[in-house]
């Protein structure tokens, strides 16, 4: 909540004082992780974490274990374009 204050002031007018300029830059970093930039929610910790890794090393096995040049140019494709 404190970070959600401190980047709300800050897009307001100027800071109340020098350590909360000191802060700002981390309360932005928790702001864009932690709250929904549309609904102004906080999201649980399990929402926050991205599947990049998990998606991209399912794809990224396929395409290994296909044994057609179609099926990997299809799974290539799939994978430059999923997200």
């Amino acid at each position: 909540e404190r970070a959600r204050w401190l980047v709300k002031t800050a897009e307001s007018g100027p800071l109340p004082s020098r350590k909360a300029e000191r802060e700002l830059p981390r309360a932005r970093a928790i702001v864009a992780d932690a709250v929904h930039p549309v609904t102004g929610d906080i999201l649980p910790t399990f929402c926050r974490r991205s599947t990049t890794v998990p998606v991209n090393a399912l794809i990224a096995a396929a395409m290994l274990s296909t044994s057609s040049v179609s099926g990997t140019a299809a799974l290539h494709v799939y994978y430059q374009s999923y997200a």
